[in-house]
């Protein structure tokens, strides 16, 4: 007997997105899936995103312009508000590829213990063109813990059962929301990669990925004080607290490359090693602790290192 086909549910949170506005919404309305509700929060935009939402009001669930407490609380709001039994959300600068829902759904009804699911993702820029394929690996949570593999969010699936146990985004974050509701995830639920690109994440220069890029690994150590502080926590994980530290401050070093902030970097790099992070076999990385602790040609390193970083989120062991 065929399975009923469940309601999908996509929120898409934006603030003065315009220029990419439009793309995403075209990208959920031309899905095959014939169950999907769209739902745009937008943060009270002043750039012409309204109207942009307005012209496809009629192929929305709901929409609403007003200001918010930022990205997860936007989330939050568009996802009261689903109905869906399947949940996501597509960032207003993202797009979904041909066919993405309808594999989600798929592997979801195929694999009924999985409580979320994703797919590959690849980058784009300004101009949609690909200008990255990262290597995706299969979840293991302990290594999202240590900071060796993280989750392509416009390519996850998650089902409503999920955030009726574990909760909604954490409002008090803005650039590691997702990584701390993954992790929230997954210590109850399995989580699965489908292994097929199902979405694409464009990088540009206003991106939160780009203009704040120092602020992800700072907020992700406020992740991990919260989550060894839960009494909770089984006694066997503190083992690995060290490598978690050691990968959160590592990472925290390689984002304030971004911004060529040295003495943060170096900072954060001490904080590696004192945290005990195994830079063995990491050759690139020894370069890197000894030119920034001696503080020679530092913006040298720092821009030589920033490509690398458009990519280091995605393949981070």
């Amino acid at each position: 007997m065929t399975q009923p086909r469940p309601l999908v549910s996509i929120v898409t949170p934006s603030y003065d997105q315009a220029q990419f506005l439009e793309a995403t919404i075209q990208s959920v309305i031309g899905q095959d899936y014939p169950h999907v509700e769209h739902i745009v929060i937008d943060g009270g935009s002043t750039d012409g995103s309204v109207e942009i939402v307005r012209k496809y009001a009629d192929r929305l669930a709901y929409w609403v312009s007003e200001p918010d407490r930022g990205q997860s609380d936007a989330i939050n709001k568009g996802l009261g508000r689903a109905r869906g039994e399947v949940l996501a959300w597509l960032n207003s600068d993202d797009v979904y590829l041909p066919g993405c829902v309808s594999a989600a759904v798929a592997f979801l009804l195929d694999h009924p213990e999985v409580g979320m699911a994703y797919g590959d993702v690849e980058v784009i820029d300004v101009q949609g063109r690909t200008i990255l394929r990262p290597r995706w690996d299969e979840y293991d949570w302990v290594r999202q813990l240590t900071h060796r593999i993280t989750i392509p969010q416009p390519a996850a699936f998650f089902r409503r059962e999920v955030t009726d146990r574990v909760g909604r985004l954490r409002t008090d974050l803005h650039y590691a929301m997702d990584l701390e509701f993954w992790l929230r995830i997954g210590r109850r639920y399995p989580i699965r990669r489908i292994g097929q690109t199902l979405a694409q994440f464009r990088l540009h220069p206003v991106s939160k990925s780009m203009k704040a890029a120092d602020q992800w690994g700072a907020e992700f150590i406020t992740v991990l004080d919260d989550l060894f502080a839960d009494a909770a926590l089984p006694t066997g994980l503190v083992r690995i607290k060290s490598r978690a530290y050691g990968g959160a401050y590592l990472h925290a070093a390689a984002s304030a490359l971004v911004v060529y902030d040295m003495p943060a970097t170096r900072q954060r790099l001490r904080q590696a090693v004192r945290a005990y992070i195994p830079i063995v076999g990491r050759p690139q990385w020894w370069s890197v602790l000894a030119r920034s602790l001696l503080g020679r040609r530092g913006n040298q390193i720092a821009r030589s290192l920033k490509a690398w970083w458009s990519g280091s989120r995605y393949r981070l062991s």
